[in-house]
């Protein structure tokens, strides 16, 4: 089992190659079979080779966008942190006939990961929560 300061280090360098927009290092985060779900995700992802795709549409849309972890707990192979991320929204939001042209508005978006981790350190659960009301009226769509 990995003890608090692994996991703390191990979300450090998360934290780090997100905010060098990274998405092939996020990859190593993560094992081959996942539950990662967020209210961006219309279905959970299930396989760990999907997430740099997810993490580059991200990119796309905000490509500025930095994420600061707020308050980090963590116990047994359970970790949660309480996050921020700003943003401006410069690239398309979505793909094909949802697409959505950029607003070139700025963001912050508060919200709460609670991840589950391997024996190994690996994320099997990322559950990933935040306000989506919000997002959309800070983007002008609602």
């Amino acid at each position: 089992m990995l003890s608090p300061d692994e996991i703390r280090d191990l979300n450090e360098a998360y934290r780090r190659d997100f905010n060098r927009h990274d998405a092939a290092a996020l990859r190593q985060y993560y094992a081959d079979g996942i539950n990662w779900t967020n209210p961006g995700t219309p279905e959970p992802v299930t396989d760990g080779d999907d997430i740099p795709a997810r993490y580059e549409s991200l990119f796309r849309s905000f490509p500025d966008i930095h994420l600061e972890f707020l308050h980090d707990f963590s116990e047994g192979n359970l970790n949660a942190h309480h996050w921020v991320m700003t943003a401006t929204n410069t690239g398309p939001l979505g793909e094909g006939e949802d697409e959505i042209a950029p607003t070139g508005r700025r963001v912050e978006i508060r919200g709460l990961s609670m991840l589950v981790l391997s024996e190994a350190g690996k994320i099997v659960d990322d559950h990933t929560y935040y306000d989506v009301h919000s997002l959309r009226s800070q983007l002008g769509l609602t």
